[in-house]
């Protein structure tokens, strides 16, 4: 006759069922993409694969898997057992207990094989190494105004403020100028453009610099910076700290997660230059995905007040060589910044060079040099000044020149003219000048 099985044994079995349940929910959260915050979605994510295991194990074993490892089995209804409690054939046995321990033990292993890949595959959760890059200046002589030739000879530099940064940005590379492109998306004047995109090497190698965003987290504060910093170094997982994660990092993470990443890198950057303020070095947090030759880095700088920019580096399918050199560039580019919190001295800055540059006057000779520069200039005043018509005006002007005078540039000069006219639009609609931006975009469609 079959007995009730002793609270120990119900005990063990409960225990082999919540690890099976635990490996599940490891395995099968990410693809939920739940909030890192323990909450209600966590509960009812466990709450319904608990339900769906327990239909599942009764529909196949007639018993849940940890009954079955400690040999206990459903009541019959003519039983004298309380309904719901598993019975025993047989008194426990000492090999019962061997087998009942090792199945037991297996399943806390799988438990932990599966946690060990939900903390390690999730960059959420990683404990960030701090790194300290030193300060890049370039020479003179790589400031100097280049002609085409020495352009396309070796990499020239030149100051532009882009947001909330002042730096040096290169004007070549791969012995080819760098031009931008400013997709259009809905925003002047009332708030900063997206995005604004160099094309170093087209299609492969692009790099993209996002418009400021403030985190979610409400906090404008100066600790915040600082707290970041600490939660992700110290691989703290604190309430707060999940929230300074989640704020700061997911989006990224996820968007970033399209590379179908078999490599992650996230560390704490922070750019040594004595010659500055501390308030104003760089520092943030750097992310890279890769897979095969698929690859994007992220710099996420914080300023002082939590303000975040990120400047991004990705390559499609660019040779080793090739890319070692973009991020080599694009890290020079990094460490030469200045991160400010407020957009006036940029403004100065941008403002100078463009009075000090004739922008009616477009010389034939070395035509794509001048155009390179004045069009970083325009590109880099927008993003500190989106609600200025003249610059979008300009912008609009010398694209179409630079249609007119170079074929091989010429998409790249006619998504100028016609994103400019779209702007210009948006930010002044009834504008006189508006019908002449018209006539430039239809002019370049002939090029």
């Amino acid at each position: 006759m079959r007995k009730p099985a002793s609270t120990f044994q119900q005990s063990l079995a409960v225990i082999v069922d919540v690890a099976i349940l635990l490996a599940v929910f490891c395995l099968t959260e990410p693809l939920f993409k739940l909030s890192m915050r323990p909450g209600i979605t966590w509960a009812l994510l466990l709450l319904t694969e608990a339900i769906v295991l327990w239909v599942l194990e009764r529909l196949v074993f007639k018993k849940t898997l940890g009954e079955w490892s400690w040999r206990l089995q459903a009541r019959d209804t003519h039983e004298l057992v309380p309904i719901g409690m598993p019975v025993q054939a047989n008194p426990p046995s000492l090999p019962m207990l061997f087998t009942g321990g090792i199945l037991t033990a297996f399943a806390w292993f799988v438990f932990s094989l599966s946690f060990d890949h939900f903390w390690t595959a999730n960059p959420l959760l990683a404990k960030t190494p701090s790194v300290s890059m030193q300060a890049f200046t370039p020479t003179s002589e790589e400031f100097s105004q280049p002609s085409l030739v020495t352009l396309h000879q070796s990499p020239t530099w030149m100051m532009a403020p882009f947001f909330y940064t002042l730096g040096s940005w290169p004007r070549s590379f791969e012995n080819a100028p760098i031009f931008y492109e400013l997709p259009y998306e809905k925003g002047p004047p009332l708030r900063f453009v997206g995005h604004i995109v160099a094309r170093w090497e087209a299609p492969d190698i692009k790099v993209t610099l996002e418009g400021p965003k403030t985190s979610e987290l409400k906090e404008v504060d100066f600790g915040t910076r600082g707290k970041i910093k600490k939660c992700l170094v110290r691989g703290l997982l604190t309430p707060t700290c999940l929230n300074l994660r989640e704020a700061t990092l997911a989006r990224h993470i996820n968007e970033m997660q399209r590379l179908s990443p078999r490599k992650w890198r996230i560390s704490w950057f922070e750019v040594d230059n004595a010659v500055i303020p501390e308030a104003e070095r760089p520092q943030g947090v750097y992310i890279s995905a890769q897979n095969g030759e698929r690859f994007e880095e992220r710099y996420i700088l914080i300023t002082a007040r939590s303000t975040h920019q990120t400047m991004m580096l990705s390559s499609a399918h660019a040779p080793l060589g090739k890319l070692d050199g973009a991020r080599e560039l694009f890290q020079k580019a990094i460490r030469s910044l200045r991160v400010l919190d407020e957009l006036n001295s940029g403004k100065a800055w941008v403002d100078r060079e463009i009075q000090d540059t004739r922008l009616e006057k477009f010389a034939k000779k070395d035509i794509v040099s001048r155009f390179q520069k004045v069009q970083t200039l325009l590109v880099s005043k927008i993003s500190v000044d989106p609600g200025t018509f003249e610059t979008y005006f300009h912008l609009a002007g010398t694209s179409l020149i630079l249609a007119k005078s170079e074929n091989r540039l010429g998409t790249v000069a006619k998504l100028l003219v016609q994103n400019a006219y779209r702007y210009a639009q948006d930010l002044a609609p009834l504008d006189p000048r508006i019908a002449q931006m018209e006539s430039f975009w239809a002019d370049a469609q002939k090029f």
